[in-house]
C-alpha cells in the first residue's frame, strides 16, 4: 500500500497532493516501487538505462523526456520511502489506520480531453490487445482486482455543477429535446405536486455532470434524504449499476457490519467512498441485488431509499439529479432521524418542504394529498409533544429561521429551538 502510506510519510515535511502524472497518465507508484526493486534499484537503473523498460511496464506513453520525468518522480515520491527500514515501513501500514478517521485528498482540475487520454492509456495497459473488452470481462476484471488487493490501479472521476458549466442537454435547439420532460433541467417544472417544492441545492436538486474513466466507481450508499435519482449517460462507455431495494435495508446494514466490523454504524450511508463490496458477497448473504447496464443514451432511475453502487467500464459522462414524488415523503420523514443519529447537517429542511406542499393545495392531486397528510400531522404532533415535555428550568422556545441547526444533533430547527440562558417564554400551540 505504497500510495496510502506515502501520505503519512510526507506529513513530516512534504504536502501530499495525490499521485503524479506523466503524459496525462497517473503513475502507479506501487508498481513503480516494485519495478525499481526488480531492476536492481535506482543506481542500477541509471547505470544500465532501464528507464525505458520501466516506463513501458507502467504504461507511460513515449512523451518528451520520459526517462527524465520518471527519474524525477521516483526521487520525489518513492526514493525516501524505499530507503526506509522494514521497521519504519511497518509503522506506516494502512491496516493500522483508523477507518473512522476522515482522510482529505486534494483534488485537481483536469480537462475532458486529458481525461479521455488517461482513459485510453489505462485501457490499453489493462487490455493490451486492442484496449477494449466486453462489459462482462471489464466488470469481472474490476472485482478480481479489488478482491486480490495485490495491484494498484488509479481511476479518475470528477463532478461539476450544471449551473456553472452548463448541462449536457440542449437549452434551445433541437427544440423537441430542449423542451422535453426527459431533459433533466426541466424536471422541477413537471406537474408532480412535490418536486417543485424542493429548494435548489447544488449537486442534489440541481443537475450535476459526473465524469469517470475506466474503473471509476462509487461504494454502497443512499441518496441524500433517501431521494430517488435519475441519471442519463450522455456518451462513451456503459456504466454498471448495482442496487439493493429499501425492503432489504435491514439485512444490508447487518451484512455490511459483519463484513466490515470496524465500520461505524451508518458511516457509509452518506458517503459513497466508504464501503465497496462485490455484489456477489452480498448475494451470498441473501441480500437482494439488482444489476443494470446503462449504455450511452439511456436513463437509470433509482427508487427512494435504494442503496446503490456503480462501476464505469470506461470513459463516460453522466448527468444526474435527485427528484421527489409524493411517495417519497414517507422516506423523507425517516431520513430526518438518520441525520440526527449521524449528527450531520441535513441538506434539505424536510418540515419546511412538507409545509410548503400544504400551502399550495391547489397544485396537489388527491393521491398526493393523501400521501402527504400523515407526514405533516406527524411532524406537527412531534413538535407539540416536544414543547409540552420541555422541562429545562432555564430555556426559551422561540420561532426561528430554517437555517438554524441544533448544536447537539445538527438537525434543522424549523419551528423552534431551545436556547439555554434565557427565561422561559410560553408559546401557544
Amino acid at each position: 500500500a505504497v500510495v496510502s502510506t506515502q501520505s503519512g510519510h510526507y506529513a513530516g515535511g512534504m504536502e501530499w497532493k495525490g499521485p503524479p502524472l506523466i503524459g496525462n497518465v497517473v503513475v502507479d507508484l506501487t508498481r513503480f516501487s516494485w519495478l525499481m526493486k526488480k531492476h536492481g534499484g535506482l543506481q542500477v537503473v541509471i547505470d544500465r538505462n532501464r528507464w525505458g523498460k520501466i516506463g513501458d511496464a507502467l504504461g507511460i506513453p513515449h512523451v518528451a523526456e520520459r526517462n527524465v520525468q520518471l527519474e524525477e518522480v521516483y526521487c520525489k515520491y518513492l526514493l525516501s520511502y524505499d530507503l526506509l527500514s522494514d521497521a519504519d515501513r511497518r509503522e506506516l501500514k494502512i491496516d493500522e489506520l483508523d477507518l473512522n478517521e476522515g482522510v482529505e485528498v486534494s483534488g485537481k482540475q483536469m480537462a475532458l480531453v486529458a481525461l479521455r487520454r488517461h482513459d485510453a492509456n489505462t485501457r490499453k495497459t489493462r487490455f493490451p490487445e486492442d484496449g477494449t473488452s466486453s462489459v462482462t470481462v471489464t466488470e469481472q476484471d474490476f472485482w478480481n482486482l479489488l478482491s486480490s488487493a495485490e495491484e494498484h490501479f488509479i481511476a479518475v472521476k470528477g463532478l461539476e455543477s450544471t449551473t456553472t458549466h452548463g448541462s449536457g442537454f440542449p437549452a434551445y435547439e433541437p427544440r423537441h429535446v430542449a423542451t422535453s420532460d426527459w431533459n433533466l433541467t426541466n424536471l422541477k417544472g413537471l406537474p408532480d405536486g412535490v418536486i417543485g417544492f424542493l429548494p435548489d441545492v447544488p449537486f442534489i436538486t440541481q443537475p450535476r455532470l459526473e465524469f469517470g474513466s475506466l474503473f471509476a466507481c462509487a461504494g454502497w450508499h443512499a441518496q441524500p434524504h433517501f431521494l430517488p435519482l435519475i441519471s442519463y449517460n450522455h456518451f462513451s462507455h456503459p456504466r454498471i449499476w448495482y442496487s439493493v431495494p429499501a425492503s432489504d435495508n435491514p439485512l444490508l446494514m447487518s451484512t455490511l457490519q459483519d463484513l466490515v466490523p470496524r465500520l461505524t454504524p451508518g458511516q457509509h450511508i452518506l458517503d459513497h467512498t466508504t464501503v465497496l463490496i462485490p455484489p456477489a458477497e452480498l448475494i451470498n448473504e441473501r441480500v437482494t441485488v439488482y444489476r443494470a447496464v446503462q449504455k450511452p443514451g439511456e436513463f437509470v432511475i433509482t427508487a427512494p431509499k435504494a442503496y446503490t453502487s456503480y462501476l464505469s467500464t470506461g470513459l463516460n459522462v453522466n448527468e444526474s439529479v435527485n427528484f421527489a414524488t409524493s411517495e417519497w415523503l414517507h422516506y423523507a420523514a425517516e431520513s430526518v432521524g438518520l441525520y440526527q443519529v449521524l449528527k450531520a447537517v441535513p441538506p434539505l429542511n424536510i418540515p419546511h418542504v412538507t409545509l410548503e406542499v400544504f400551502k399550495k393545495l391547489d397544485s396537489l392531486n388527491e393521491t398526493s394529498l393523501r400521501q402527504a397528510e400523515p407526514h405533516l400531522t406527524a411532524i406537527l404532533q412531534r413538535e407539540l409533544d416536544s414543547r409540552r415535555s420541555c422541562t429545562l428550568p432555564v430555556a426559551t422556545v422561540v420561532q426561528e429561521t430554517p437555517t438554524l441547526h441544533c448544536d447537539t444533533c445538527r438537525t434543522t430547527c424549523h419551528f423552534s429551538r431551545i436556547r439555554p440562558g434565557d427565561r422561559i417564554q410560553a408559546v401557544s400551540d
